[in-house]
């Protein structure tokens, strides 16, 4: 499978090899529903019409609106995904992550990590 590569204003979108889909936000990322409608559109032609499991590194994001936070959880966006793994190492993201588990119930599984590892071995579970 070739690698397909996006960048949107606030993120960087990668298809692996592998067939899940990595999303790197950049640093100090202010996410609006803007963003998340343009991220789950390349989100959307990464997969071509597919389910696909995503890991999505925080790492830098500074805060995620309420409308975006509810536009990830919806099912438009869930018709794309097949579990989502929120990869956290600040306290930042520690405190995005869990505000968007605790307050949003996507229609997929969803779980937070620490470990890029253990996150990949937990996807492959959902297929690609």
């Amino acid at each position: 499978m070739a690698r397909k590569r996006y960048q949107t204003q606030t993120a960087e979108t990668l298809l692996g090899e592998d067939g899940i889909v990595r999303v790197k936000m950049f640093s100090d990322t202010r996410e609006s529903l803007a963003d998340a409608k343009e991220n789950i559109a390349v989100f959307a032609r990464l997969c071509d019409g597919r389910k696909r499991p995503v890991m999505i590194d925080l790492g830098g994001s500074r805060s995620i609106s309420q409308d975006a936070r509810r536009y990830y959880s919806s099912d438009e966006a869930g018709r794309h995904i097949s579990a989502s793994a929120l990869i956290v190492s600040s306290p930042v993201s520690r405190v995005l992550g869990s505000f968007f588990l605790g307050l949003n119930k996507p229609a997929y599984p969803l779980k937070l990590f620490t470990s890029e590892a253990e996150a990949l071995k937990w996807l492959k579970e959902f297929g690609s």
